[in-house]
């Protein structure tokens, strides 16, 4: 089937948040080569928050509402005849990266004669653009080509537009907490895995630098990991020019982020929306590869200690050190990171971006 030719078309996401900011140029390609069909998007929340008010999908589908917990999960019974009926109803005549949606999804889907199935496999394998080099964003649209047919520009890369009241929302809230828009940096320990989270005193202390040196206020993103930010905001020096966000909606995260002047994190969501909005960021990686995942953009930095022989780099997933939550060097792979080759690199972003406001 030509994708032209489809009226009802289903696109399987992956799972985390970062993964389904790197397809966002995917479904914005989809949306222009199949200007008629209605386009669903099937993945997990939060992430799929972030596609509200974006007109990439008509309609949003959460895995959760299902009753389905993990990507692996197999499902009941039950939640298996949920899906088929679902499916009867909404009759899509073509369904996407099949194998990146949750285990009973693909257990339905596989089963199915009625849906014409086109997929990238992307999840396994070595990736041949990966093998030789290539990031992340080329890998995806090498697959996508060749799975689905549909050229992906080589100049598309993820953007995120938060709207009016989105911008309006972020402004109230940092001048409410006492920060100032536009000079403000974000800082955020949190992460998926605690084998890629950086140690929180050491957030506190480029926090501090970025008070002390360049004059920011500063922001914590935290979501649900509200102990992380707050071990951050007890162990700086500056505490009254800080503010803690914690569970909001994606999109006002999104929003918060672009009107900073940089965030500071781990290799996470928060990392891949930052880059989104055209935020500078630098990011601390541990068991993952930069040159994979590290937003396209010349004011993102990526820091890590050494090459770790374990670490995935020809391609896309979780390293076995994180699906093990055990690290074969000893704990030391993040943890080798050093706050000077960080603050080294938030200066080498920074420094730019003063001369183009003030020089």
């Amino acid at each position: 089937m030509n994708l032209k030719d489809a009226h009802r078309i289903l696109v399987c996401l992956r799972y985390g948040i970062g993964d389904m900011i790197m397809e966002i140029p995917v479904l914005q390609t989809l949306r222009e080569t199949a200007p008629q069909a209605r386009i669903t998007a099937l993945g997990a929340a939060p992430a799929v928050e972030l596609l509200e008010h974006s007109g990439l999908a008509d309609q949003i589908a959460v895995v959760q509402d299902f009753g389905l917990t993990h990507w692996m999960d197999p499902g009941s019974p039950e939640i298996l005849s949920d899906i088929h009926r679902w499916l009867d109803q909404n009759r899509f005549d073509a369904a996407l990266d099949i194998s990146h949606a949750v285990e009973a999804l693909r257990t339905v889907f596989w089963g199915r004669e009625d849906i014409f199935l086109m997929d990238t496999l992307q999840m396994s394998g070595e990736d041949p653009v990966l093998a030789k080099g290539g990031r992340g964003q080329q890998a995806l649209r090498r697959a996508i080509g060749e799975g689905w047919g549909m050229r992906i520009p080589s100049n598309a890369v993820p953007r995120l537009f938060p709207t009016e009241e989105e911008a309006e929302w972020a402004e109230t809230f940092l001048v409410d907490h006492g920060l100032t828009p536009d000079r403000t940096a974000a800082v955020s320990p949190v992460g998926s895995s605690r084998l890629k989270r950086w140690p929180e005193v050491c957030f506190a202390q480029i926090g501090d630098m970025l008070i002390e040196e360049q004059g920011f206020s500063i922001l914590i993103p935290a979501g649900p990991q509200l102990e992380s930010a707050e071990a951050v905001r007890g162990a700086m020096g500056r505490r009254e020019r800080t503010a803690v966000v914690g569970s909001v909606h994606l999109r006002r995260v999104a929003a918060l982020l672009a009107r900073c002047g940089l965030l500071v994190c781990n290799d996470t969501g928060l990392m891949h929306m930052a880059g989104a909005v055209g935020t500078p960021l630098v990011a601390i990686f541990g068991p993952t590869e930069p040159v994979i995942y590290l937003p396209e953009s010349p004011t993102a930095r990526g820091v890590q200690a050494f090459a770790c022989p374990y670490r995935k780099r020809n391609t896309f997933g979780p390293s076995d050190c994180i699906m093990m939550d055990h690290c074969f060097w000893g704990d030391q792979c993040i943890q080798a990171v050093t706050l000077d080759s960080v603050a080294a690199a938030v200066r080498e972003v920074i420094h730019p971006l003063k001369r183009r406001a003030y020089g």
